[in-house]
């Protein structure tokens, strides 16, 4: 038993991940409480898009060798079908890339 203990306490390895909630977020970084406490966390995105996290978003901060970082995390909406794309913003703006070529802005068909 001490030896798991001795283990855990003095591990060389740091965990991958940890799930927690934005506090809050600006330019800088993010505040995230998860099982620390992580602040000047910037978030993770695919290229060409950017955000800064809504508070109380939850996120998995992602330990690397240059810093963390965050993933927002948001249940899927059902209303999209698999290989569709939805953006959306904390006040109800939305973009939708339908897989029938269409695109809808705030639910409207853009030509």
């Amino acid at each position: 038993m001490w030896v798991s203990q001795y283990l855990t306490a003095n591990s060389f390895y740091e965990p991958k991940s940890a799930v927690g909630k934005v506090v809050s977020s600006t330019g800088d970084g993010s505040f995230v409480d998860a099982s620390n406490q992580y602040s000047g966390v910037r978030a993770l995105a695919p290229y060409g898009v950017s955000s800064i996290p809504a508070e109380d978003s939850d996120t998995v901060v992602v330990h690397t060798d240059r810093g963390d970082y965050l993933l927002s995390v948001m249940k899927p909406y059902s209303r999209l079908e698999a290989g569709e794309i939805e953006l959306r913003s904390a006040g109800g703006a939305s973009i939708v890339l339908k897989n029938d070529g269409r695109v809808l802005i705030n639910g409207r068909t853009v030509e």
